[in-house]
């Protein structure tokens, strides 16, 4: 096992506001951690603004995004 990843999601405001939250810890090798979290806003039916950060860990795996994402 060289990794466990954990995580958690809520849905609020009548699952028009989702929140994420997360952990990721490698158990072989650089013992690092990162965290993360994220936030999706329902615009309308369908149309969702995402977006996420993450900290900790390995330089690479370290940053934020932004997103719009379509769900049928």
């Amino acid at each position: 096992l060289a990794a466990v990843a954990l995580g958690l999601e809520r849905w609020l405001a009548g699952g028009r506001v989702g929140l994420r939250s997360g952990a990721r810890f490698n158990t072989a090798g650089r013992k690092e951690r990162t965290a993360t979290a994220g936030v999706s806003v329902a615009v309308r039916s369908g149309l969702f603004l995402d977006a996420h950060v993450a900290r900790g860990g390995a330089e690479d795996e370290r940053g934020w995004g932004i997103a719009s994402r379509v769900s049928f």
